[in-house]
């Protein structure tokens, strides 16, 4: 058994998942922008599960002659339907980790413990945050990273419920402290521009994106959130349900969810009408910093 996966909260959850079913499960991790060399690399497998990753067509192709299941709500995997018997679960309302528990859960019963964890994972990942647990997850994913990675999966295989410990909660309070002032920072230098008709706010920052994006949307009145990561070189967008971002990410040769997409960048020219439309203090920023990630 072998797991191609996300790095972030909805593939870690996939990654418990499979060592709860199969301990020497093989996994494999990437952000967007590796899928297909990992994909290369673990085609020689009995049985390869790929959750989270938008797969495109070209992408699937590289699995051809071996046996694979896909679960996924990027608008990407919604295109692969169809075409390869049943082998794809997509679902834009569910997070990958949450299609592959259903998936699991009728032959190892054993994972209904984790019908809570998937529940909150699927409120965080496809931006509905109703529950202040799912964002508190994701803190507690992050709050030591990357050691805190492991540590995240090895708790939720001891213990399956959602529910913080007492010192996970001042974990996680001590790493909102943190990030409370990192945002801030960041938001006094963002700037709203219009791009593509939207009214937008564009933010350079290294870190935590959906939080920022989150706080934008909260007091300013804007549509489009743009994030240029210029330390991991991405370009990152969400939205609240009035903007498409996958369609704006794969521009750029990415791609993603409705409300939240992104895409890798291979040079800073690529990003150059976003550019244009900021001021000389934000762009030289973008330089500056890009220069010494």
């Amino acid at each position: 058994m072998t797991l191609v996966t996300h790095t972030d909260l909805d593939g870690t959850t996939a990654i418990i998942l499979a060592k709860k079913v199969n301990a020497d499960v093989k996994v494999y991790t990437c952000d967007y922008d590796g899928v297909d060399d990992l994909l290369t690399e673990a085609k020689d497998s009995d049985v390869i599960y790929v959750v989270d990753l938008g797969l495109t067509s070209e992408s699937v192709d590289i699995l051809k002659d071996c046996q694979f299941f896909i679960f996924d709500h990027h608008v990407a995997t919604s295109r692969l339907v169809g075409k390869y018997d049943g082998r794809v679960f997509y679902d834009p309302n569910l997070c990958g980790a949450e299609l592959f528990y259903n998936y699991l859960v009728g032959k190892h019963p054993e994972l209904e413990a984790y019908a809570d964890l998937v529940r909150y994972v699927t409120d965080y990942d496809t931006w509905k945050h109703e529950y202040q647990e799912s964002q508190d997850l994701n803190l507690l994913l992050y709050a030591g990273y990357p050691d805190s990675v492991d540590a995240f999966i090895e708790r939720f295989l001891n213990n399956p419920s959602p529910k913080l410990t007492f010192s996970e909660k001042i974990l996680v309070n001590t790493y909102k402290g943190k990030r409370k002032l990192s945002i801030s920072y960041r938001l006094a230098e963002s700037e709203t521009v219009e791009y593509n008709g939207y009214r937008t706010c564009v933010v350079v920052s290294p870190s935590y994106t959906s939080e920022i994006a989150k706080t934008i949307f909260e007091s300013k009145d804007v549509e489009l959130v743009i994030v240029v990561n210029t330390r991991d070189q991405k370009l990152s967008f969400r939205s609240r349900d009035k903007v498409d971002c996958s369609e704006l990410a794969e521009r750029y040769g990415g791609g993603g969810h409705y409300n939240a997409s992104g895409a890798g960048l291979s040079s800073i020219l690529e990003i150059g009408d976003i550019l244009a439309l900021l001021s000389n203090r934000l762009r030289d920023r973008i330089f500056d910093e890009w220069g010494n990630a």
